[in-house]
């Protein structure tokens, strides 16, 4: 009976993490469709996230060509350096998550730095980074960061969740983009 009675509370709370997680999905997809301000949508989007998923900084972070720029930022920690500037992606986590087209996480990056880029993320006191693949019609278009300050913050199960909101917002974040380029083609026009 103990068995019997532990297996359902076990059962229980693995069905009421699975309803938190699909609200947290059905909010998102409802955010995301909401505008085409990427600003507005990605504070709208970290701010329902973190109903589940603890982060102290979210981006986005876009490849054009050799490139990447950060097209939104959310959280106290903005690594402002890296955000005010298009960089190169060679040497950087989105280049191995473009290449691999799989998420990697960094789970203490005081302890050890990867790419170039973990140093500037150090110096703002970030700790555990995410960095998950958009994928828009088989192609990565960018990545998709979340980072605490804690180390090793993330764990499989929340990983895996990242990965589920990742491939949900890739699409509208190319839709967005795609409008802002036309509405600035627009006005040079």
């Amino acid at each position: 009976r103990v068995a019997a009675s532990m297996e359902k509370q076990y059962l229980y709370e693995q069905l009421q993490k699975q309803e938190r997680e699909l609200s947290l999905l059905n909010r998102i997809a409802s955010v995301v469709a909401s505008s085409l301000d990427m600003r507005e949508v990605f504070d709208k989007f970290c701010r329902e996230l973190t109903s589940v998923i603890p982060l102290d900084f979210a981006g986005v972070a876009l490849v054009d060509g050799d490139k990447v720029k950060f097209q939104a930022l959310f959280g106290e920690v903005a690594a402002q350096d890296l955000a005010e500037m298009s960089h190169s992606v060679q040497g950087t986590a989105t280049e191995w998550v473009v290449k691999h087209r799989r998420p990697t996480y960094q789970s203490d990056l005081q302890a050890a730095t990867t790419y170039w880029p973990d140093t500037h993320y150090v110096r703002e006191g970030i700790r555990s980074l995410v960095h998950l693949p958009l994928v828009v019609r088989d192609q990565v278009i960018g990545t998709l960061l979340v980072a605490s300050r804690e180390p090793q913050r993330y764990h499989e199960e929340d990983l895996r969740l990242l990965e589920q909101v990742a491939r949900q917002v890739a699409t509208p974040v190319e839709n967005t983009m795609l409008y802002t380029r036309a509405e600035q083609r627009g006005r040079i026009d």
